[in-house]
Parts: structure tokens; sequence; C-alpha cells
């Protein structure tokens, strides 16, 4: 996608001393090294130099902006566990990645406690600094993608909480249908997969139900919704878990919020069963959501570990999932798209007609 480009990504230049330099904020170039380097390759390899976050070290090493969003997950969730969970991937060698992020800029980032681990000074300093990188990267590569359109692409739009299995099913359906195109996958919260459905920057998107108002969709799965609570809770040696079980006892549920509406669904369908203490966090993170009952305790209603993606942050065996006796929430899928080009682009209307799952998978207990 590019070739040869070399850009500045220099918010400000800070030396380890905490002086800062006169040109705070200005385009900066430096030969024979650029501040950022985009190689043309399939996974389009990213690097910043290290002067990028605003510290030089000895070494002028360069650092990969993996390293930058392995530094920004463990500051957000204090844990190298969860940290590690939200990227997909183990703790391991995330603690290595920052080990090594430290080692090239000379400083330590966090202190590292028994159970969690907090920012130094140096970290204080830098995490802001780092997502501001990351921020300009992301747009960088969304508005070249934007730039460049490609004939033989399909863009397939999802949601982090939508199971990784869903969108494999679709991007088999595409395939099948229009041999030889490629499948670009983007995920966005749900809000900004209808703004990114609108404006045509997805062709077609996997998304929660119910939809907002004058999209086009479709259902495609349906998911029914477990308990998840830690290991040690009275409830979790349970087969079942009925409603009466859990009168008293608190639900830990994201926010309210009026998209996606799923999330107010699922808290309407615990209150008409008789539910009434609710501890709201202000997140869809599954693994902030984990995280609260670990240290709190409480119930969450999850979907089960086996569809994958942040749900396997409960196959740690701090958790207990245990099904649901009775009528149990679901979490509903759809296919949706822009409902002016399906009328307008009879081709988009019979890839789109073409998607769907089989019978036998639009249900599924697991």
């Amino acid at each position: 996608m590019f070739s040869g480009i070399s850009v500045c990504l220099l918010p400000s230049a800070v030396d380890l001393d905490g002086t800062v330099e006169a040109d705070y904020g200005r385009p900066h170039i430096e030969r024979p090294l650029p501040i950022l380097r985009v190689q043309a390759a399939c996974n389009a390899t990213l690097q910043v130099k290290v002067i990028a976050l605003g510290y030089r070290t000895p070494e002028n090493g360069i650092m990969e902006l993996h390293q930058l969003r392995c530094f920004i997950a463990v500051a957000h969730y204090g844990h190298f566990t969860l940290a590690a969970q939200s990227l997909h991937l183990t703790a391991s060698p995330v603690s290595r990645t920052v080990r090594a992020l430290e080692s090239e800029l000379g400083v330590e980032l966090f202190v590292r406690r028994h159970h969690s681990v907090g920012l130094t000074d140096a970290g204080e300093r830098l995490v802001a600094k780092a997502k501001s990188i990351l921020a300009q990267v992301d747009e960088l590569s969304a508005a070249a993608a934007e730039a460049t359109p490609r004939a033989d692409e399909i863009a397939l739009g999802g949601t982090h909480m939508a199971p990784p299995g869903a969108l494999d099913e679709v991007v088999g359906r595409i395939e099948a249908h229009l041999p030889g195109r490629s499948v670009r996958i983007t995920l966005a919260d749900p809000s900004a997969l209808c703004d990114l459905l609108e404006d045509s920057r997805v062709d077609i998107a996997v998304a929660h139900l119910p939809m907002r108002p004058g999209m086009g969709f479709r259902p495609l799965a349906t998911y029914d919704l477990r308990l998840a609570m830690r290991a040690d809770d009275p409830l979790a040696s349970r087969s079942l878990v009925g409603w009466d079980d859990l009168q008293g006892r608190t639900m830990t549920i994201a926010t309210s919020t009026p998209y996606p509406s799923a999330l107010n669904d699922i808290r309407r369908h615990l209150e008409n069963v008789g539910l009434r203490r609710f501890e709201e966090i202000d997140s869809t993170d599954v693994s902030l959501l984990a995280h609260r009952i670990r240290c709190r305790g409480g119930v969450i209603p999850t979907l089960a570990p086996s569809v994958g993606g942040p749900w396997k942050v409960f196959e740690d065996p701090a958790y207990a999932v245990v099904p649901i006796k009775g009528s149990a929430p679901r979490f509903a899928l759809a296919l949706a798209w822009n409902p002016a080009r399906y009328r307008a682009d009879p081709a988009f209307a019979t890839l789109v007609d073409s998607i769907t799952l089989p019978a036998d998978r639009t249900t599924q207990p697991l």
C-alpha cells in the first residue's frame, strides 16, 4: 500500500532530564532514519523511532508499534494477564515486550507488585504520548485505505464483542460468492460501525441486534448467555443456576447506552426476573468486567468461553461459567448493510442475499 514514505509523528521531544526542546509540536525530519517508516508489505510493517515517544536513548534504537500497544494495555489494566487477553496474547510475551521497551528507553515504566503493576513517574509521562502516536498512526492507515480503494476487496465490519466464528462464517460466504476477492475486516464499536456503513467505508458488517434505525439487516446468529463468577463463588459448583439463586446478589453489567441497546435489553431481562442489585461499569471491555468480579466478586452475564474472542478470558481457572436455568438473556448478531446501496447496486444486493448461516447454526445455546 505504501512505498518509501517517511513522515513525522513527533508530539514533543523531551530529554531524560525533563527539558523540552524549543520546537515542541513542530514536524521534525531526521536522517538517515525516519521517525515513522511504512514499508510496502502484506502486513504493512510500521516502526517508530524512540524519539517519537519524546525520550532519547543513547542507542537511538527503533521501537515497534506493538511495543506501544502492549505498554498502553498494561497501563490501562494494571495487570499483565488482563492486558495480554485484551491483545489476544499470553502474559509472557507481553511482559518481555514491555521489558524490551524499558531497556530501549532506559527507564522503568512500571512498578511491579505481586498481583498488579502501576506506572512510574516516567510511565505516567509517556503513556499519553504513546496513545497520541498510535492514534495518529491509526488515522494515517485509515486515510490511506480510503484514498486507495481496491476494486478486488470487500470491506467487512465487526465488533470486538462478536464471536470470531461468526465473522469467519461470513468471510467464508463472501469468498464462496466472489472467488478471488479479498476480505478486509475492520473492528469498531457498535455506534461507529453504523457510521462506517452509512459512509460506505465498510460494505457490510456483523453487528449486534437491535440495529440503529434506517440500517438494512438480517439476523445471523443468537447466543444464549451464561453467568460468570469467581471460582470460589457459592454458585460456581452448580450445573445450572436459576434466577431464584441470584436474588439479593449483585450483577456486574456495562452501563446502559443508547447503542448498542442490546446491553439495555440484557438489563431489562435481569430486572424482569426480579434482580435489583447492579454494579455498572462504564465500559464494554469484557476483560475489564472480568477483572472487576475477580477483585470484588459478583456475577456477570457472558457468552461461553468456547466462542472465543474476548470471552476466552473466562477460561482462566479463577472463574466459573455456569448455564442459566430458565429463560436466559440472548446476544443476537445480524448482517447489516446500507439500504441505499442495496437498492442502487444489484451486484451488491446479490452478495448480501448470498450471506446466510445454516439453520442449525442460527441459535447457539453454547
